[in-house]
């Protein structure tokens, strides 16, 4: 029976790769002295262990606080993943079904509205949803509903009506109404959202407490939270925004109001999230007994759900917040039941197969169940999707790769 790796051991594994990891700590400093990013963690692992794990640049520019492996970052929609692992685990519990309609957990969405567009006072026609949504369709974002972010219809809705609640959700974020009828094409969206308080009502305790008791203690990630504790808070990266000349302008320092939310919300690290994700895989237990999920249940979330429909197509609709995307299409994009998939290899780097995502403020990860390696790249930079990091990421990819097959 072999040891069980922990993300603390760094000595033959990172001796092995030394050049290779060379060349990341370079690419990650390049990224900083280009201003693609003011600072940046990155780490990656297979079953032996943590292959690399580097932090350069500033936690925090303007004070001169330099970047650590250990500084906390705000990791937006790669919060999905661990509400969509919950959900599964709630599924294994008997505590939700797949394919059943999910208003009998959350009412609000027992009979939702679908926006068909406006009468001629301006007042939003609706009609009433043909099929119920139930928790595949929230999962696989096939639910109908939306971001204003990535929709220009739901942001046309919201310039229009700002205080709207055709869905009784607990805020206007989740109180938006459909775009499409449940199950008919891939919308990415809030669904997620949906997910996590269908988590509350499955599970009788909030989102923060089942994360922790289920997920965050398990693994020992004791860096990630909904709201950075006293000792975190010291070690927040401060988020930027790429200027128009292409430099980074630093965030305005307003209070930001916290959002326990399914999709977005959580606070992590480089090396806590890596450690959820080497759990995913399986590549930190001794036995299936101690996984987060079993396996049979992550096979299941692996299988892609779409039907050969391509998913990660992001038009964007409010550009300060995201650049337009269409994540490796030459990849043939899925979605399985919490994370996008590659139908297909991306030459030097992940297998197919693969699952990623990433987070509003270009952090991005994936991890690889064909090949066993998984990796992150943390930065604090919007627009989502800047070009810039995602080229960065590729590269670190790329290393990582060629440092295992180089072994």
């Amino acid at each position: 029976m072999r040891e069980m790796p922990t993300l603390a051991y760094r000595c033959s594994r990172l001796a092995e790769m030394g050049a290779v990891n060379a060349k990341i700590d370079a690419l990650l400093a390049e990224m900083v002295q280009a201003q693609d990013a003011a600072g940046v963690v990155a780490a990656a692992a297979n079953d032996d262990g943590l292959s690399y794990l580097g932090a350069v640049g500033f936690q925090d520019r303007e004070a001169g606080l330099a970047m650590g492996e250990d500084s906390v970052f705000y990791i937006a929609s790669m919060t999905k993943a661990v509400t969509s692992v919950a959900a599964m685990q709630c599924v294994e519990r008997g505590l939700m079904e797949l394919d059943e309609p999910i208003g009998g957990l959350l009412p609000y969405l027992a009979d939702p509205p679908v926006l068909e567009g406006y009468d001629q006072a301006g007042a939003p026609i609706y009609r009433r949803a043909d099929k119920p949504i139930t928790l595949r369709h929230l999962l696989t974002h096939t639910s109908g509903l939306a971001y204003t972010t990535w929709n220009h219809a739901l942001f046309e809705f919201r310039q229009r009506l700002p205080n709207a609640s055709p869905i009784e959700g607990p805020d206007l974020r989740r109180a938006a109404p459909l775009v499409h009828e449940p199950g008919t094409c891939w919308e990415y969206s809030t669904s997620t959202d949906f997910v996590g308080l269908a988590i509350e009502a499955a599970a009788g305790m909030t989102l923060a407490a089942y994360f922790e008791a289920y997920i965050f203690s398990p693994l020992g990630l004791t860096d990630t939270a909904y709201v950075p504790t006293t000792v975190s808070a010291d070690r927040l990266a401060v988020r930027y925004r790429r200027s128009a000349g292409g430099g980074l302008e630093r965030e305005p320092e307003e209070p930001t109001p916290v959002f326990f939310g399914g999709g977005g919300g959580l606070y992590s690290t480089a090396t806590d999230y890596l450690k959820f994700l080497a759990a995913l895989l399986r590549l930190q237990y001794v036995n299936d007994q101690d996984a987060l999920i079993g396996g049979a249940t992550f096979d299941l979330m692996c299988e892609d759900q779409l039907s050969g429909e391509l998913a990660g197509q992001l038009p964007s609709a409010e550009p300060h917040r995201s650049n337009p995307m269409a994540f490796f299409p030459e990849a043939r994009p899925g979605w399985t039941l919490g994370f996008l998939l590659n139908r297909d290899p991306l030459p030097g780097r992940r297998a197919a197969g693969s699952l990623s995502w990433g987070g509003l403020y270009n952090s991005y990860y994936w991890l690889d169940p064909a090949t066993r390696i998984t990796g992150v790249m943390f930065t604090q930079v919007l627009p989502f999707a800047d070009l810039r990091i995602l080229s960065r990421f590729d590269e670190f990819e790329r290393y990582v790769y060629a440092g295992f097959e180089q072994r």
